[in-house]
């Protein structure tokens, strides 16, 4: 089953993460904060929701983790590597407890940073990794036929849902992320439910007179969430903004399947899509933080030319990371998977 449509959505996404991270380090803190949590919510609903399609309705062994373990660190172990030799080389400090909650994907739990706020973005890596664990606890064969009947009614869900807000109001209290309840419920929700809503969305697109109130609650959610960031301090407002985010990023979801479902791109979309995971992983550096090019010291020590360099250097160095992922992952591959390619 293809859906170039999420291609599609998956590269404005990374496009938005860097241009909000942009405006971050640029100090329009509202709008870069706006884009920023929602386009990497689209990342986890379009993951959950393409996941929960292939393995959502089986039980799941210790292999799915596996195969999500390596999908992820074949790629993300390689540039941990390379930054971290960076970071020595240009003389920075970095704590033990660092790299090894990085390592094991705990950074996020145990509020670790690399270096800071140039390395913050990793926080997606490590609640990536918490849904994949949960996912595979959840459809163990032992668990799977209780957690489906948990989420098999809107009544249920919404006693779930209920529940999770309860667990991220005690999490704010205990200044805990709140966003992991709520990242992972959602992940598990969409997972789990992934059949359903398509053919939910299958629905919709036949019946094209909703596809105008498809768009205007698209550009209501947009409109009410991004003016609450710049009237209403949202990023302070940590359980109403992940919530809001949330909703909005369904949104976006609901618009890619339904009215824009034939929407394919092109090559270049394909491209940029095909390599969103390391775009994400090299970008953050060199647009936010201390080593940011928008930084008149950094980069070819002009901001304009920085701002013309700086997507030619993502593209080509996130194209080389994914080469490397590559060779590293055919390093792992079984000869069942070798002789499948």
């Amino acid at each position: 089953m293809n859906f170039l449509n999420l291609n599609v959505l998956k590269a404005i996404s990374i496009i938005g993460i860097i241009i909000a991270h942009c405006f971050l380090q640029l100090n329009y803190e509202c709008f870069g904060r706006f884009c920023a949590y929602l386009f990497v919510q689209i990342f986890f609903a379009t993951s959950a929701f393409l996941l929960g399609l292939k393995y959502g309705y089986n039980p799941i062994k210790m292999e799915f983790l596996w195969k999500r373990w390596r999908r992820l660190s074949c790629v993300y172990y390689p540039f941990l590597l390379i930054s971290i030799l960076s970071l020595w080389g240009l003389g920075q400090t970095i704590n033990v407890q660092d790299i090894i909650s990085h390592i094991t994907y705990t950074n996020y739990i145990l509020q670790y940073q690399i270096c800071g706020v140039s390395f913050g973005h990793l926080w997606y890596i490590s609640m990536q990794m918490i849904c994949y664990i949960m996912i595979t606890i959840i459809c163990m064969p032992v668990l799977f036929g209780i957690t489906s009947k948990l989420v098999d009614s809107i009544g249920k869900i919404f006693c779930f849902v209920l529940f999770v807000l309860i667990i991220s109001y005690v999490f704010t209290l205990l200044k805990i992320p709140c966003r992991i309840p709520i990242v992972l419920s959602s992940y598990l929700v969409i997972f789990l439910r992934a059949k359903v809503i398509l053919n939910w969305f299958d629905k919709c697109r036949v019946n094209k007179k909703k596809n105008v109130y498809i768009w205007a609650l698209f550009l209501i959610f947009n409109s009410i969430t991004l003016l609450l960031f710049f009237y209403w301090n949202l990023n302070d407002k940590l359980l109403i903004r992940d919530v809001l985010v949330f909703i909005t990023s369904c949104c976006w979801m609901v618009l890619f399947m339904v009215p824009l479902r034939s929407l394919t791109g092109g090559n270049v979309i394909g491209f940029v899509s095909g390599i969103s995971f390391e775009i994400y992983l090299v970008h953050h550096p060199f647009v936010l933080g201390q080593f940011s090019w928008f930084n008149e010291s950094n980069g070819t020590g002009n901001i304009y030319l920085n701002v013309i360099c700086l997507p030619i250097l993502i593209v080509i160095l996130a194209w080389l990371l994914n080469i490397i992922g590559k060779f590293v992952s055919s390093l792992f591959a079984s000869k069942k998977e070798i002789l499948e390619k």
